[in-house]
């Protein structure tokens, strides 16, 4: 389980879901703000909030606004990986790791 709200600003967290992949940077832990590209949708950095902890299986849900509209929903289904990188670059850790019998192809 990965909190968002427990994490520095700079720490970066490489997320797998059987969708797509995500790379998400921690602005800040307390109001679990984060910058994140990938997915679909997503080809630049786009700020937005992850509110529920990322978990194995789980979805990932990002909350934002996008151009000055309303708040805007991306859910990612089934978290199937993460490495969290530290802010500094000095270590990295899987936080969550994939099966070994699950397939190496998302989506």
């Amino acid at each position: 389980m990965i909190d968002i709200s427990s994490l520095k600003k700079g720490t970066r967290i490489l997320l797998e879901t059987s969708e797509t992949v995500f790379e998400i940077e921690i602005v800040s832990g307390k109001s679990s703000s984060v910058i994140f590209s990938g997915g679909i949708v997503n080809v630049y950095p786009c700020k937005a909030q992850i509110t529920t902890p990322l978990i194995k299986n789980g979805d990932v849900k990002f909350i934002f606004k996008k151009r000055g509209k309303q708040q805007q929903l991306i859910v990612s289904k089934n978290i199937l990986s993460a490495v969290v990188f530290s802010e500094d670059g000095k270590w990295k850790y899987e936080a969550i790791q994939r099966d070994k019998n699950e397939n190496n192809d998302t989506a």
